[in-house]
This record gives C-alpha cells, structure tokens and sequence, in this order.
C-alpha cells in the first residue's frame, strides 16, 4: 500500500521528459518513476577517500579468500577428495566471484 507521499522540483524541460518517458511506457509519471528506482542501477560514486579505501581493502581481503578456497580446491583434487566435475563447476563460480569483484574496482576507478 502506497501512503507515503515524497514531492521534488524539476526543470520544465525534465517534467516534459518525464512525461513523454512515461506515456511511451503507458504509464503515469509516478508508476513510471517507482519502475525505474526499483528495476535501475545506478553507480554511486564514492567521494570520501577512507570510504574508497576501506572498499579496496574489503575487497582484497575477499581476493585472499578466493585464493585460499583456490588452493585448499586443488588440495582436494590432488587427494582425490573431490570429482572432477564439481571440482570444475566450483573453480567456475569462484572465477565469476573474482570478475565481479574486478568490475566493481573498475566501476570505482
């Protein structure tokens, strides 16, 4: 249930762009803006350098991690505690983990 009301200012050029947006998408201005903050992403830029630091070092720790379940992974695999099959689909998730976390470091420089 929507009770709360939020109101904001824009331009006249912005409303006229809202509206045009969200007739395209048969919608009223307030569906169209509800959508768009609920399915958007939007990068959020950090301003404060020991905020930026501390996301680097959170994210070399997880890089640790990564390395540390890489190894004790190919640990397993040489005692034969581990099938080739799950042993493939485990380093194939953790390389995804890693990517992602490399594209949130990009994102920030």
């Amino acid at each position: 249930m929507k009770k709360d009301e939020f109101k904001f200012r824009i331009s006249k050029e912005l409303k006229d762009l809202l509206n045009s947006k969200s007739q395209e998408a048969n919608m009223n201005s307030s569906e169209f803006l509800r959508q768009f903050i609920s399915s958007s992403n939007i990068n959020v830029k950090i301003n404060n350098k020991k905020d930026l630091k501390e996301l680097i070092w959170n994210i070399n720790k997880i890089g640790v991690n990564i390395n540390q379940l890489s190894h004790g992974l190919n640990y397993s695999i040489q005692l034969e505690k581990l099938d080739s099959y799950n042993y493939k689909n485990l380093i194939n998730k953790l390389i995804i983990i890693e990517n992602q976390l490399d594209s949130i470091l990009e994102k920030e420089f």
